[in-house]
């Protein structure tokens, strides 16, 4: 419940609050490492919250989870240096903040108004960005700010759970609201915002994942195919294209030969069927342990400095760039984190349905359009501290829900 008690701390404003930071793009560029507002408004309001609550014992399960991979990931960053060890720890550092500060909020807050809160953050944002792009008369790719484009992706998955889970009048209004979302992804030309809607729209209408799927799934692929050319903005028309015709794009080799891609292809794909090239050739020769946090990108430019920037970047997925820059080890670490969220978070859901606080359909539904597409998207986004806090969160889902059910089972003994 809303804490009442202004002597108590209001979680669900520093939450909010802290979100919003996360999400937003004031930076500030430093010789040691980007230092985000998100950043600072953790630690101050960590030290708030630790002067405040000084005996809250309350303990996650999800943390214990985090502190191997956490830990091989800084160990594996001494390879470039103090400096890099240093950056990498200050990371997580803030990461484990942030994590703990909502750890202390989840008996405290009602998790249905965090919910429609994060929703007015995305949209503040959305507009921010969109109204941005439109005054420098940029009609699509609403993407130059790079801390901004995640929010593409968790409105969507939001926006399904909400009207699935939460919402209980849902017909008319979810399917205004749907088209209107859909309108932005395609004009942002969020690739993997626009995957994630059309999966979590098919998902809504099954239970479960099975051949139902995958044919709902066949003809909104064969519509989009017809349709294509019917679109008269080439970068929606672009974006649309290659997505379709993915296994026919990121031919690098015609980058080396030309330095330049071939038409009707991108950079993105282009530089990721180069780095998935050049990662099979790094696991290989680095199994166990692999080349070093934060390596990849400096044996790029070691090695292929001739080639285009657009093709140094680094590692689009982070179970990719984990298993080259933290080897086996640091990947069956990072794996252990997601089958014990899930394995705990179907667990904690059950628990759910039998305290009637949400339905076997909601069940299900909820376990597919959290999970893929959260793995999805980190599958195919470059490592960042945003890949890292997605981790976090998933690692402590089970015990916010755990926590909802005890609090659940608290009212009704009360009520007895």
């Amino acid at each position: 419940m809303l804490v009442e008690d202004k002597k108590k701390i209001n979680y669900l404003v520093l939450i909010t609050i802290l979100f919003l930071a996360l999400f937003s793009n004031i930076r500030y560029q430093t010789g040691f490492a980007v230092i985000r507002l998100f950043d600072i408004l953790t630690i101050i309001f960590f030290i708030y919250i630790f002067n405040k609550e000084k005996n809250n014992n309350d303990k996650t399960f999800g943390f214990y989870c985090l502190i191997p991979f956490f830990a091989i990931h800084v160990l594996l960053s001494y390879q470039l240096g103090v400096m890099n060890v240093l950056r990498e720890l200050s990371q997580i550092v803030v990461i484990v903040l942030f994590l703990n500060i909502l750890n202390k909020s989840k008996n405290e807050i009602n998790f249905i108004h965090l919910l429609k809160n994060l929703f007015w953050v995305f949209i503040l944002i959305l507009l921010f960005v969109i109204m941005w792009h439109l005054n420098k008369g940029i009609f699509a790719g609403w993407k130059s700010f790079p801390d901004s484009r995640i929010v593409y992706s968790l409105i969507t998955i939001l926006f399904f759970i909400y009207f699935k889970v939460f919402y209980k009048d849902s017909s008319k209004r979810f399917y205004i609201l749907s088209i209107l979302l859909f309108s932005i992804l395609m004009l942002s030309g969020e690739r993997k915002a626009i995957v994630i809607f059309i999966f979590l729209f098919s998902l809504n209408y099954l239970r479960g994942i099975g051949v139902k799927s995958i044919i709902i799934l066949f003809v909104i692929y064969l519509i989009f195919s017809l349709s294509v050319n019917k679109i008269s903005n080439p970068y929606i028309q672009n974006k649309v294209e290659t997505t379709l015709n993915v296994m026919n794009t990121g031919n690098f080799n015609y980058v080396l030969e030309t330095g330049n891609i071939s038409e009707g292809d991108t950079w993105s794909n282009v530089q990721r069927n180069f780095s998935y090239e050049i990662s099979k050739e790094l696991v290989l020769k680095n199994f166990f342990i692999g080349i070093g946090t934060n390596k990849y990108v400096i044996f790029v430019e070691d090695n292929y400095s001739y080639l285009p920037e657009q093709m140094k970047e680094g590692i689009h997925g982070e179970f990719q760039r984990i298993i080259v820059e933290n080897g086996t080890i640091g990947f069956l670490l990072y794996l252990f984190v997601w089958i014990k969220s899930w394995i705990r978070f179907k667990f904690e859901l059950k628990k759910s349905i039998n305290l009637n606080l949400i339905s076997k359909e909601q069940y299900q539904y909820l376990i597919y359009s959290v999970y893929l597409p959260l793995i999805f998207y980190i599958g195919t986004e470059a490592s960042s501290s945003r890949s890292f806090i997605l981790l976090g969160l998933i690692s402590i889902l089970p015990d916010i829900v755990s926590s909802i059910n005890r609090n659940k089972n608290k009212q009704d003994y009360e009520n007895l």
